[in-house]
């Protein structure tokens, strides 16, 4: 039998993650992520909420929104539309540039 929290739990997206949620999120193993956690803290990725030991996903889309904004002005990319629309409408080549910088990073 389904009970009330279980049926919540398969439709509700959780907001707080482990870190092998965040590694699958971030599209790598927990592995890998273990080994570039560092790097990727000391470019700004969100620590840990302390009150739950879990990542925060929407801390973490802010610093990820925050990347592809800085990556589509460099490198003369046209910068986010300020009206929020994706800035893949104005630079086709964003997705291969932040391929490309993050295969240069290592």
């Amino acid at each position: 039998m389904t009970t009330r929290r279980t049926r919540l739990q398969e439709v509700a997206r959780p907001r707080l993650v482990t870190g092998a949620e965040l590694a699958y999120y971030l599209g790598m193993s927990p592995n890998t992520f273990t080994t570039r956690r560092a790097r990727l803290e000391a470019e700004g990725l969100p620590a840990p909420d302390p009150a739950f030991d879990l990542w925060d996903l929407a801390a973490v889309d802010r610093w990820l929104d925050a990347r592809r904004a800085a990556l589509s002005g460099c490198r003369g990319g046209a910068p986010l539309d300020p009206a929020g629309a994706s800035g893949d409408a104005f630079d086709p080549d964003l997705d291969q540039r932040i391929a490309d910088y993050g295969n240069a990073q290592g």
